[in-house]
């Protein structure tokens, strides 16, 4: 393999524009980090997680001992869920 000398100093350039460009690179990349581990920071300190609402206790929903599985619309006793067992 015979290279002449302007054939190497060309090689040697393209290398060096090489690891320049390679640096720069590197160099924009923990710039973009930094910016993403601030935005991801500031997510973080904002962000407040939903609680769930508590209900307030309605009177009329207390189980009643003539009726503990509700009453109908004319105020008469539900029947127990489910169909019964006959033997």
């Amino acid at each position: 393999m015979n290279l002449d000398l302007t054939q190497l100093q060309n090689l040697l350039n393209k290398a060096e524009q090489n690891e320049a460009l390679l640096n720069e690179l590197q160099k924009q990349f923990k710039k973009a980090r930094t910016v993403f581990e601030e935005m991801e920071k500031l997510l973080q300190d904002s962000y407040v997680p939903k609680a769930r609402k508590t209900r307030a206790a309605d009177p009329s929903a207390a189980p009643d001992a003539d009726a503990p599985y509700g009453r109908k619309k004319d105020g008469t006793p539900k029947q127990r869920p489910g169909r019964t067992k006959t033997a």
